[in-house]
């Protein structure tokens, strides 16, 4: 499904040393060749979709599509995920928690001589971060990289249903913590309900929306939805890489879909934490031992999982009034994500109904710490673990 931008321009401003042409210049030079710009957003298949890029390079470049490999782009980010260094680089401000900022000269020379290698044997191009997704990034400045040289840029926005999105966004920015964390629905209340934080305008509509409001005449948006049929690796190559042949049959006969990444297993690693900073273990048991340790001794000693998570005075749930409004921005980003697939899906009703099975297997819910750890049952057997 796609969703194309008509916003005319009888200027086209071109910045960084990219010299204007007219448009039926360059696009006689390239001879049809285009850019594709895959901006994420995050948590929606993004790096599986990358390390199939990386992969597959040199069967993409026989195709006519070039795309960067291992040391193309400098920067602390290496193989599949080298054009996160070029988003650090366009006047990112959230860009700070990455462990290490490339040399923003560095980087940008880097990618200028990909791109002007890449023009200069006329190929296309394909890029793919969702780190494009942050709200401050200069995204005039990257789509002018582009602008000039190719006579069609595709920006490409992935579409993930919201209340998996959030799911899977929550598990990704906790899965590595080792101090005490909020559990999902604390979390989901903080940044989705009471106040709107950063990470709310990190969902694919809005992502789309800041994109296509900088568009030219001859560009447009392309919508990927990650739930057809088809895996998402094949959709790219075969639809959104329309002429890429050879790709799409490789893939086609070869390649495996990769899978997502489950949040569920973080509801004991958060019990371990908890324990061990409430002082009930001892600090010097390796964290993963007694995350597998905490697991067991619940399961024989607490009544209460996630699938019964609404019954189970050990879990705390999200609301039905919030479980609600949920759904109903969740209806709303389907439909101006995908209008067409909605519809030809079942629409509102099969919508519900995933949700509801999204719901009944306690995806909302997340376990509570505190009542776990005043079980005296569970405490006189996890003391057994002090070192």
């Amino acid at each position: 499904v796609s969703l194309f931008a008509t916003r005319q321009s009888k200027t086209i401003s071109f910045n960084n040393g990219t010299r204007a042409h007219a448009l039926k210049s360059f696009a006689k030079k390239t001879q049809g060749r285009c850019a594709i710009l895959h901006v994420g957003p995050h948590k929606t298949g993004t790096t599986s979709l990358q390390r199939l890029l990386l992969d597959h390079s040199a069967t993409l470049r026989s195709d006519g599509y070039a795309t960067p490999v291992a040391g193309t782009i400098f920067g602390h980010h290496k193989g599949a995920k080298s054009a996160a260094n070029v988003a650090m680089s366009l006047n990112c401000k959230s860009c700070t928690e990455f462990k290490s900022r490339p040399d923003q000269n560095k980087t940008l020379t880097s990618f200028e001589l990909f791109l002007n290698a890449t023009y200069t044997n006329n190929l296309s191009v394909v890029l793919s971060s969702e780190e494009f997704d942050r709200p401050d990034l200069d995204r005039e400045l990257l789509l002018n990289y582009f602008r000039g040289r190719w006579n069609s840029l595709v920006v490409v926005v992935n579409y993930r249903r919201l209340y998996e999105w959030c799911l899977s966004l929550y598990f990704e920015i906790h899965r590595s913590r080792s101090s005490e964390f909020d559990g999902f629905v604390d979390w989901f209340m903080r940044n989705f309900v009471d106040g709107m934080s950063v990470l709310n305008t990190l969902r694919g509509s809005i992502v789309r929306d800041r994109y296509e409001s900088l568009l030219l005449g001859h560009e447009r948006i392309k919508v990927m939805n990650v739930h057809f049929n088809t895996s998402m690796e094949e959709y790219f190559s075969c639809q959104v890489i329309s002429d890429a042949s050879g790709t799409c049959s490789f893939i086609k006969q070869h390649y495996k879909a990769a899978t997502g990444n489950p949040g569920h297993s973080l509801e004991y690693r958060r019990l371990a934490l908890a324990a061990k900073e409430r002082g009930f273990v001892g600090t010097a048991i390796n964290e993963k031992e007694l995350e597998k340790k905490i697991s067991e001794i619940y399961r024989n000693t607490i009544t209460g999982t996630r699938d019964d998570a609404y019954e189970s005075p050990f879990w705390l749930c999200l609301g039905q009034e919030d479980a609600e409004n949920l759904f109903q921005d969740a209806l709303k980003e389907e439909i101006q994500m995908v209008p067409e697939w909605f519809d030809a899906n079942g629409g509102k009703e099969a919508l519900r109904e995933d949700f509801e099975k999204f719901v009944s297997k306690g995806s909302l819910c997340s376990m509570n710490t505190t009542a776990v750890l005043e079980n005296e049952t569970f405490v006189a057997s996890i003391l057994s673990l002090v070192s």
